[in-house]
C-alpha cells in the first residue's frame, strides 16, 4: 500500500484546493492507496466528515504563525508515525517548511502543489517571508507540481514543473433545464436574469468591484439579480455595501453550499472578477454548464475550455463590464465534450494521478 499524506494549509472547507483534494480521494480511494489528510487549524472542517466516513485520517496542527514551535514538533511527529511514502502539500509558499519536515524524517516522495498565482495575506511582512520561503521550495521538493502555467511560474520561477488539471466529476455539473426551472420556482428567481459568481467573501474575488458591476445592470436590466455562493470574513461587510449601493434586495446570499452542482443551473451567466486566480474550479464547473462567463484576466488562459468565455482587465469600466455581460449568448450545448477531450474529466485524471504516485514511488 502506498501511504499519502495531504497536507492543507487551513482547513478542509469547500474552496478550490480542498475541492481539487477531495475529489482525487473520494475517486482515488482503494486498497492500493490511503490518503491521510493535515489541516493547519484545530477547527474542524465543513469536509472533515465526509474524509472520516471513508476511512481516512485528519491531522489538525495549529498554524504556523501563531505557534512555530508547536507546528513544527506536531508536523514532524505526525510524519514520523505515519511511515508516508509521499506527503504531498498544498500550501503554495507554505510548502517550504512542510516538506523541509517531510525531508528530515526522510519521507522520499515530497510534493510541492501550487494552486495560485499570489498570496492571500496583504500584510507586507508576510509578503516578504513567504517570498523567501518559495525560494527554498525547489531545495525540499523532490517533485513540483502547479494546477496551472501561470501559477507554477509565480511559485517556482525558472525551475521546470508539471501541469496537474484540476478536473472535477464531468456528469455532476451537466445543465439540467428541469432543475434550473425547479430552482428557480424554489428561490424566487423565475424570469430574472441571473447572475451568478462562487468564491469564499475575501479581498481575492473582489466582491466589491462585482457590485459595481451589478449596480451598472441593474440599470440596464430591472429583472437582474445576482447570487452569491460563499462564505467569509467579508460577508458581513459586502452586505452593508449592497445596502448603500441600494441593491441588497437583488441579491441572494446563499452561503457555503455542497450543492453549488445544482444550483448553478438556475445562472444565467458567472462573473469573477479575481484579483488573482490559480486557476478556478468553479469557473470550470460553470463551463461544464454550458454557461458563459465574464472573468477578469488574472485568471491563467487553460481555464478557457470552451471558448465561452471572455476576459476583462479590471482596469476596464464597470459599464464596459456591464456591456459584456448583457452581450453573452447562453449556453454552449456542446461543452461537456470540449471539456472531456481536454483532459478535464476527473476519472482520467485520476487514473493518471494513480499511475504517476505508483511510478515515483517504485522508483524512490
Amino acid at each position: 500500500m502506498i501511504k499519502i499524506l495531504y497536507v492543507n494549509g487551513g482547513s478542509m472547507d469547500r474552496g478550490g484546493v480542498s475541492t481539487f483534494m477531495m475529489n482525487v480521494y473520494e475517486k482515488m480511494h482503494s486498497e492500493n492507496i490511503q490518503i491521510d489528510f493535515l489541516v493547519h487549524t484545530l477547527s474542524k472542517g465543513v469536509r472533515d466528515e465526509d474524509i472520516l466516513n471513508l476511512g481516512g485520517k485528519i491531522f489538525r496542527v495549529p498554524a504556523r504563525g501563531r505557534n512555530p514551535l508547536k507546528n513544527y514538533r506536531q508536523i514532524k511527529q505526525i510524519m514520523l508515525n505515519g511511515k508516508y511514502d509521499v506527503v504531498h502539500a498544498h500550501a503554495d509558499a507554505g510548502n517550504s517548511t512542510i516538506l523541509s519536515i517531510a525531508k528530515e524524517c526522510n519521507i522520499p516522495i515530497r510534493i510541492s502543489h501550487c494552486h495560485n498565482t499570489n498570496y492571500t495575506n496583504k500584510s507586507l511582512l508576510k509578503r516578504f517571508l513567504n517570498d523567501q520561503f518559495k525560494k527554498q521550495i525547489p531545495k525540499y521538493a523532490t517533485h513540483l507540481w502547479a494546477c496551472s502555467e501561470k501559477a507554477g511560474e509565480w511559485l517556482y520561477g525558472n525551475h521546470s514543473f508539471e501541469v496537474i488539471p484540476n478536473a472535477i466529476d464531468v456528469q455532476k455539473f451537466i445543465y439540467s433545464p428541469q432543475l434550473s426551472k425547479d430552482l428557480r420556482k424554489e428561490l424566487n428567481l423565475e424570469n430574472k436574469f441571473v447572475i451568478g459568481h462562487v468564491g469564499r467573501f475575501d479581498y481575492q474575488k473582489n466582491h466589491d468591484f462585482l457590485l459595481k458591476v451589478f449596480v451598472e445592470v441593474v440599470h440596464e436590466r430591472e429583472d437582474a439579480h445576482l447570487v452569491l455562493i460563499g462564505k467569509g470574513e467579508l460577508e458581513e461587510i459586502i452586505k452593508k455595501q449592497a445596502n448603500q449601493l441600494g441593491i441588497l434586495d437583488k441579491i441572494s446570499f446563499l452561503g457555503e453550499s455542497s450543492n453549488v452542482n445544482k444550483l448553478i443551473n438556475v445562472f444565467d451567466v458567472g462573473v469573477f472578477p479575481s484579483l488573482f486566480e490559480g486557476f478556478g474550479i468553479a469557473v470550470l464547473e460553470m463551463q461544464i454548464n454550458g454557461l458563459p462567463l465574464v472573468v477578469s484576466d488574472n485568471f491563467p488562459s487553460e481555464i478557457n475550455l470552451t471558448d465561452n468565455i471572455r476576459f476583462l482587465s479590471l482596469d476596464e469600466t464597470v459599464k464596459y463590464w456591464c456591456e459584456t455581460i448583457l452581450d453573452t449568448k447562453g449556453r454552449d450545448s456542446g461543452a461537456v465534450d470540449k471539456i472531456i477531450a481536454k483532459g478535464y474529466n476527473l476519472s482520467d485524471m485520476v487514473n493518471k494521478l494513480t499511475k504517476t504516485y505508483e511510478r515515483i514511488v517504485d522508483k524512490s
